[in-house]
Formats: structure tokens, C-alpha cells, sequence
């Protein structure tokens, strides 16, 4: 592990590497992992062993305690990241870790075990949100102000969902951004009929702008609460959005048009206008994307030498296929 000048431990083995290594005789190991689940298991012999699913941003990996090692304490410490010591093994023909003892770790670098958007990525969203927001009119300014705009810092730290497409802290910014970006070069286009661009594009910076503060943090990921999963998280934006006091800016009409866009996004019904149209086919195009590469990265972590071109994607539902020989990666 590398100490960081704020003080904060950096890990230095990843289980990606592990894959990668050959066990030597009695190489020994300790190094931080986030606990992903552990399992009190015994076989039709007698034999009892604890299985512990250890995890960091590279992948996972199934490790065993053993004999006099196995320690029920350990099962609280679930869901949190741990120090662990132990060797490097072979476990089924594959490089493995044998765990001595685990203890609670502290001052650990976040983003060695969830993964997270880059500076770079920031400021991209950041300048797609200022090329966006010169084209929105009131009262849908007054919204964007009021809601949005003070949103945009916690956005950088928030995935999407707690799974699937765009669960990754800065999750919800990346598609936000996207979706806004689409939706801007749809309007740049020329449309056989009149199309309210400001309406656009501020459904699609405020789908799912409940999450900023739904989401319910536990440990170092994220969840969605009850409230999410009962109503649906564009049910719930509609909410947080008559919450504003912005909302009274608009007329009956205005407000029936911008919630029909979260009712179709919400499968209530069918889009019928053509900015519902619009924001419906950004966002299904953003989701498409945020689910291949969450499909596509979670085979890589699971299978690192295994490049391959095509798998059943279980965010998307279906058989997806990349160009030989590539990666997806976030910026």
C-alpha cells in the first residue's frame, strides 16, 4: 500500500493483478479490499471453511478461511473495506488468497474500490450543461436554477443506480450530460414541426433529479430508497420538481407538457409531443449505452483474459457485440 500525502492509504495490489500472478512458497499478503459478502459454509464431511467474497474497482474474488483461521466476528464487517492478511494461493488452478485475519480498515482511498469519473469527464458534462442552458427561456430557467444548477456538485459523486447502467460515482452526471447532449443535437436539426427547445432540454437535465436526494448512502456505494422502487424514480422527480417554488412560474399548459415527458418516460404512456418524443429516444439511447458498457465491464472483471466480442448482457436483456480487440472504458 502507498501512503498519500493527505494521509489516506492507496492499494498497490489489485485483483486484477492477482490473476495475472504466479504463487510463489509462503508469499505473503496485506493489502485492503472492500467486503463484498462472507458465509459461514461446512461440506458433507465435516470440513468448515468461511467464504468470503473480497472486491475492489479491478474485480472480484472468491477466497476461503480455514481451520483455526475462521472467526465469526468477521461477518460484521460486511459491507465495509477491510485489511486483509494472508498468502498468495492456488485455489482450483487458479491464483487465490488464504485470509490469516481481516480487521476494519480506515483512511482508505474511495475510488480503489468503486469506480468513478475522471476530471476530465467533469468538465466535459460541465460544458455540455453551458452549452445547453444558453438555449433554455423562462420559466424553465428559473427551474434550472433553482433545481439543477445547485445539483450539479453532488451529481459528481453519485451513480445513476445502484446497479446496471451508470452505477459509478459521477454516474447520474455522465448521464444527465448525455442525455441533455442528445436531446441538443436532435433540436439542431431541421424538425418538420415546432419544437419548444427549452421544454426539451429541461426534462432531460431533470429526469431523474430526485436522486440528489433519494439516494441513500451505505458505506462507500449507494442505494435506492423504498420510495424509488414504489413510484418509479421519474414519479419521484416529478415530485421533487412541485416541491420548487419555480413551479408556480408556469401555466397549466407548461406544466401539463413537461410532466407528460416524465409520464412517458415513466412507460405511463405514449409520447405525444414531439419534445416527449425527443427526451424519450435520448434517454433510451443513454441507457443503452450506460448498460453495454456496464454489461461488457462487468464480463472484463470477471473474466480479465477473456477479451471477448460478444456476451448476454445482463443489464440489457439481449446478445451484444464490441469491434475485436477493444475495451470500454470511462474517460
Amino acid at each position: 500500500m502507498q501512503r498519500l500525502e493527505d494521509g489516506r492509504l492507496k492499494k498497490t495490489v489489485f485483483i486484477r493483478d492477482l490473476g495475472k500472478k504466479r504463487p510463489t512458497p509462503n508469499e505473503q499478503l496485506a493489502e485492503m479490499f472492500y467486503l463484498e459478502s462472507i458465509k459461514y459454509t461446512m461440506n458433507g464431511e465435516g470440513s468448515c471453511w468461511q467464504r468470503v467474497v473480497l472486491k475492489d474497482v479491478t474485480g472480484t474474488i472468491d477466497t476461503r478461511i480455514w481451520g483455526d483461521k475462521i472467526n465469526p466476528e468477521y461477518e460484521k464487517y460486511a459491507g465495509s473495506v477491510v485489511m486483509v492478511q494472508g498468502h498468495f494461493t492456488a485455489y482450483e488452478g487458479k491464483p487465490n488468497i488464504t485470509i490469516d485475519r481481516m480487521e476494519p480498515a480506515a483512511d482508505f482511498e474511495v475510488t480503489d474500490y468503486v469506480e468513478s469519473i475522471s476530471d476530465a469527464v467533469k468538465e466535459g458534462a460541465d460544458n455540455v450543461f453551458s452549452q445547453v442552458m444558453e438555449y433554455i427561456r423562462e420559466p424553465y430557467k428559473s427551474l434550472i436554477d433553482e433545481l439543477f444548477t445547485p445539483s450539479v456538485s453532488m451529481m459528481e459523486r453519485l451513480p445513476l443506480n445502484d446497479g446496471g447502467a451508470y452505477a459509478y460515482l459521477g454516474g447520474l452526471l455522465v448521464y444527465t450530460a448525455q442525455c441533455a447532449q442528445r436531446v441538443y443535437h436532435s433540436l439542431c436539426v431541421i424538425n418538420p414541426v415546432k419544437i419548444n427547445i427549452s421544454l426539451a432540454l429541461t426534462a432531460a437535465l431533470l429526469s431523474e433529479i430526485c436522486k440528489v436526494d433519494l439516494l441513500e448512502q451505505r458505506g462507500i456505494f449507494y442505494r435506492n430508497p423504498p420510495d424509488v422502487y414504489m413510484l418509479g424514480s421519474y414519479a419521484c422527480s416529478i415530485i421533487r420538481i412541485m416541491e420548487t417554488s419555480s413551479i408556480g412560474k408556469f401555466d397549466r399548459r407548461s406544466r401539463a407538457e413537461l410532466f407528460h415527458i416524465f409520464e412517458c418516460l415513466g412507460g405511463k404512456t405514449k409520447p405525444g409531443t414531439a419534445e416527449a418524443k425527443i427526451v424519450c429516444e435520448a434517454v433510451d439511447t443513454a441507457l443503452f449505452m450506460g448498460g453495454f458498457k456496464a454489461d461488457f465491464d462487468r464480463y472484463d472483471k470477471t473474466y480479465p483474459c477473456n477479451m471477448t466480442e460478444m456476451i448476454d448482457a445482463w443489464a440489457l436483456e439481449r446478445r451484444i457485440f464490441r469491434r475485436k480487440g477493444e475495451t470500454d472504458e470511462t474517460e
